[in-house]
């Protein structure tokens, strides 16, 4: 079998012909159909392969996108401009989407799109959602880019909202598909989750609670993503998927097959068959990866790692070959898994911190086009936490720079990673100990300025909540979110 095919198909007319290669590492759905077509024909591949475009863009990754996107932000009523979109798994033909609007697509290269930006797309202050989706897959996750002018301060004005208690998990999306920003919290020990959908002016609707199985005790057990790709968010717990009907409300809860002792979760492609899967970080000291069947169920888990950190994860392209990495938060180091591109991961690598790690974080904060790392590190004689900053080499290593000082009383959990004054450099939102949060702005170089401390909460997240066009931040107590 040679290793790359050459396919005639389409017609016999040369107006209606088209050529393309294949190389079967990439396409193995494609692969097996194309022996078996030989193997049936003689050799020769005849008119089944009319299905094979079908399959290859069924095979299509579902895209992730990086921050920052380039710009970061623009000023209100400016012209228009090419945005610069990184990230991983972009194929010809992917789109860069406006709020969900396709906008004319430049594809670069599989970790770079840039597209045409309208002037009328920047007239009136927005946080606009963007995506990118390749042909015949959902869309990424969402960066949100705002059209406002920039701002020197962050100023929290803030309302409560009462939860059912014991809440230990917060994400943010467009669960109803009305271009407003809405939350859901996860209830640890009575295995609830609120949906509050947003009104846009920074209020929301009363809560509506659901079933869903978690007992995590962690600070990220929850997250959302189109799971089943019928183009509705989902809500993914440590232990269940609630599929979404698109109208902000859920189904009931899809148990994985085995349930799982974790304490963070996040979802994305990869394996890079265009179905969402689950990763999580184990209290175990392991990571699993869940592959998603595209129905909203998962396969049993597979287990990578021991000893490799439990409390936070994120996911990137660390080494840039295309295939998704896993970073994770524990003891005291943060641990790199390099990703196969099949779901499964190599052996870890060992980034020491300090004396304990919570939180954990990637983006480019340094703006070189390679994705860093950060991490809450703390210590407990005297309590104190700081956020340390790990430089990406662009190999899948990393080198510890620059660490900021988060707090001289309170340990550090929760990362949120944003541009929330407009200046292009990437900030953070850190959750901390005894109900209280801070802001910090990025200097653009892996530091950070203490810009502002937020009451009420622990756990935080960010949106666009008030339709000013800024960027907001929210923060989850135990029995409240403000």
């Amino acid at each position: 079998m040679p290793r790359n095919l050459r396919i005639l198909a389409g017609g016999l007319s040369a107006a209606s012909t088209f050529r393309t290669t294949l190389t079967w590492k990439q396409f193995p759905i494609a692969a097996t159909l194309a022996r078996t077509i030989l193997h049936a024909s003689g050799g020769c591949l005849l008119g089944a392969v009319f299905m094979l475009p079908q399959l290859l863009a069924a095979q299509n990754p579902i895209p992730l996108v990086n921050q920052p996107l380039i710009p970061a932000s623009v000023a209100l009523g400016g012209p228009g401009f090419t945005l610069s979109v990184r990230g991983t798994g972009f194929v010809p033909g992917a789109r860069v989407r406006w709020n969900g609007a396709p906008r004319p697509t430049a594809f670069v290269s599989s970790s770079q799109l840039n597209a045409d930006i309208r002037a009328s797309d920047v007239a009136f202050s927005t946080a606009a959602s963007i995506t990118v989706s390749n042909p015949s897959t959902g869309p990424s996750n969402v960066v949100n880019f705002p059209v406002t002018d920039a701002i020197s301060s962050f100023t929290f004005k803030g309302s409560w909202v009462a939860t059912p208690g014991n809440s230990n998990g917060i994400t943010v999306g467009d669960f109803n598909g009305d271009g407003k920003e809405d939350i859901a919290i996860l209830n640890r020990f009575i295995d609830l989750v609120s949906v509050l959908l947003s009104v846009g002016d920074g209020s929301f609707l009363p809560r509506v609670d659901y079933t869903a199985y978690s007992s995590s005790q962690g600070t990220t057990p929850l997250t959302s993503g189109d799971v089943n790709g019928d183009g509705k968010l989902d809500l993914i717990t440590i232990g269940s998927v609630l599929l979404g009907n698109g109208d902000g409300t859920f189904q009931g809860p899809i148990a994985y097959p085995g349930r799982p002792d974790a304490q963070a979760v996040q979802a994305a492609d990869v394996n890079g068959d265009g179905k969402l899967d689950v990763v999580t970080a184990n209290i175990s000291g392991t990571v699993s990866v869940w592959l998603g069947n595209g129905d909203g169920t998962l396969q049993t888990a597979m287990v990578f790692g021991r000893n490799v950190g439990s409390y936070d994860l994120t996911i990137g392209d660390f080494n840039g070959d295309g295939k998704l990495d896993v970073a994770t938060a524990g003891g005291s180091s943060v641990y790199v898994l390099l990703g196969n591109g099949d779901g499964t991961l190599q052996n870890p690598q060992n980034l020491h911190v300090g004396q304990f790690a919570l939180g954990i974080a990637c983006a480019d904060f340094n703006r070189d086009g390679i994705l860093d790392l950060v991490a809450t590190s703390d210590t407990d004689f005297p309590e104190s936490s700081e956020l340390a900053f790990f430089q990406g080499n662009g190999d899948g290593t990393f080198k510890k720079e620059k660490t900021t000082e988060l707090s001289t009383f309170a340990d550090g959990y929760s990362l949120n990673v944003a541009d929330l004054n407009g200046d292009g450099n990437l900030d953070i939102v850190a959750g901390l100990d005894y109900s209280q949060s801070s802001v910090f702005f990025g200097n653009g170089d892996g530091t950070f300025q203490f810009q502002a401390q937020l009451t009420g909460g622990f756990l935080t997240a960010v949106g666009s909540f008030n339709g000013d066009g800024r960027l907001d931040a929210t923060t989850l107590g135990p029995n409240t979110i403000s």
